[in-house]
């Protein structure tokens, strides 16, 4: 019994000198251990209107069916649906879209994509229309409802 009191106390006294050592000696005092997490510190919600380009939708977006498509500023494209996870990668110049994904092989798509509601997560949303794609599930889940900015 004496073991196990003198074993937690040594825990206990560790844990107490690793915090410190975090802390005191940390060179930067901005760092991300020194200051409060904040909810919405990711958050960079698309601006209404034309996307000049994959940087500026770059985010996580659900839909009303809480499908989730994550876009990111290199060009990566994921889509979670009800047919499950598929990946690919996408352009995106002055609104016109283009994706490729692994579900639909080596058929193309092309959209234009339109950034709606306010700046702000949860209101943000993307609408895209389908210019040419001949995969029926990829144009079905993109083009059917919104795609709303998700708090990432």
């Amino acid at each position: 019994m004496k073991r196990l009191k003198y074993a937690a106390i040594a825990a206990g006294a560790l844990f107490l000198v690793i915090v410190f050592l975090v802390v005191v000696l940390n060179p930067d005092p901005k760092a991300t251990v020194n200051r409060p997490f904040t909810a919405q510190e990711n958050v960079k919600p698309p601006a209404a209107g034309v996307p000049p380009s994959a940087k500026s939708v770059s985010g996580i977006y659900r839909s009303i069916g809480q499908d989730v498509l994550q876009l990111r500023a290199d060009g990566q494209f994921t889509l979670t649906d009800k047919h499950g996870a598929d990946g690919g990668v996408f352009g995106l110049v002055d609104g016109r879209f283009d994706v490729k994904t692994t579900r639909c092989g080596d058929v193309r798509g092309t959209y234009v994509v339109i950034v709606t509601g306010p700046q702000e997560a949860g209101r943000a949303a993307l609408q895209f229309t389908v210019q040419d794609d001949g995969c029926l599930d990829r144009r079905t889940t993109l083009t059917s409802k919104p795609w709303v900015y998700a708090n990432s």
